[in-house]
C-alpha cells in the first residue's frame, strides 16, 4: 500500500539489512543524501526497497574486500513536478562488459 514516507526511511533500512554481510566481507558502505530537505513522498515503499535490495546484493556479490559501495540519493527540481529523486548504487566490482550491458538496457 502506498503511504507518505521520507526517502531516508526507505533507504536506511536497506543498509541495515546488509550491515553484517558488508562487515563480514570487509567492505565499506556509504549513504549520501544530496539536495534539499527530505520531504514526505507518496511512494510504493515495498517496490523501491525491493529494487534497492537487488542492487545492493549485486554490489556486495561482485565486490572484494576493502571495496566501497555507495548508495546516493539525489533530489533535484524537475520540470513537470516539484522535484525528482535519483537513487544510485555504485561499487568497485568488476562490472559488466559493454557488449553485455547493451543486452540489459
Amino acid at each position: 500500500m502506498d503511504r507518505h514516507r521520507l526517502i531516508k526511511d526507505i533507504v536506511h533500512p536497506i543498509v541495515n539489512i546488509f550491515k553484517g554481510q558488508i562487515k563480514m566481507q570487509k567492505l565499506k558502505a556509504e549513504v549520501i543524501f544530496r539536495g534539499e530537505d527530505d520531504p514526505y513522498l507518496m511512494i510504493d515503499q515495498l517496490r523501491v526497497q525491493q529494487i534497492l535490495i537487488n542492487l545492493v546484493q549485486n554490489a556486495i556479490k561482485f565486490s572484494k574486500a576493502k571495496d566501497k559501495i555507495v548508495i546516493e540519493v539525489l533530489r533535484r527540481p524537475a520540470e513537470l513536478q516539484e522535484f525528482e529523486f535519483e537513487i544510485s548504487v555504485t561499487d568497485e566490482g568488476m562490472g559488466i562488459e559493454e557488449e553485455e550491458r547493451v543486452k540489459l538496457f
